[in-house]
């Protein structure tokens, strides 16, 4: 779900770790670094955010690494944000479509032009 190397909203990078953790944790911090494919220094500020929020839960596992899942109050806020986050993708999607659609009548006025 990572969009490495994209500039991403606070909102959907606190979205995108709840939603790896509410699928797949707990979670150690580099398992999430690895789902999200976000920067440790960015991943470490945001869990610190989430976890102040009681979004989010640290724990220690029995190695004595941290874990890290979502709480009551976490799955309470995804349940919120998801068809909000629906629709985003859907009017995103929208937009590629659309802008897919210009470029192919561009190409094609292009080719059309040097033949």
């Amino acid at each position: 779900m990572g969009v490495c190397g994209l500039h991403m909203s606070r909102l959907q990078v606190c979205v995108e770790v709840l939603c790896v953790l509410s699928s797949r944790g707990p979670l150690e911090f580099r398992q999430i670094k690895r789902r999200t494919e976000i920067e440790s220094s960015v991943l470490k500020e945001y869990l610190v955010f989430l976890v102040d929020r009681g979004l989010v839960r640290k724990q220690s596992k029995e190695n004595n690494r941290k874990g890290y899942d979502v709480t009551a109050r976490g799955y309470s806020v995804l349940r919120v944000l998801d068809p909000l986050v629906k629709e985003a993708h859907r009017i995103e999607l929208q937009k590629f479509e659309a802008i897919s659609s210009s470029l192919e009548k561009v190409t094609l006025h292009i080719n059309t032009k040097s033949e």
